[in-house]
């Protein structure tokens, strides 16, 4: 709510919410480990094994990271990096 209103007229942002900044950056990071940590639905070609359904859902570490890595993970990055804090 108030990163619109700073970039737009140039305001840092100070006390309270600079802290709260510092929060809401810190639940974006923490989305982005959690994302790397569940399952993801994959299809699957045989779907005797998945009850009945076309997906099941995998928890295979390095499936779960290229999934991740190949969709919302850029996203997820560029919006959780603090570019103005380390430009500044």
């Amino acid at each position: 709510l108030t990163v619109p209103y700073r970039i737009a007229f140039a305001e840092p942002a100070m006390g309270s919410w600079d802290i709260f900044d510092w929060v809401v950056d810190g639940f974006f990071l923490a989305d982005i480990f959690f994302n790397f940590r569940t399952g993801v639905y994959v299809f699957v070609l045989n779907s005797e094994a998945s009850r009945g359904g076309d997906h099941e859902v995998v928890y295979e570490q390095g499936v779960v990271a290229r999934h991740y890595l190949s969709t919302w993970f850029a996203l997820d990055f560029v919006s959780t990096v603090p570019f103005d804090r380390i430009t500044t």
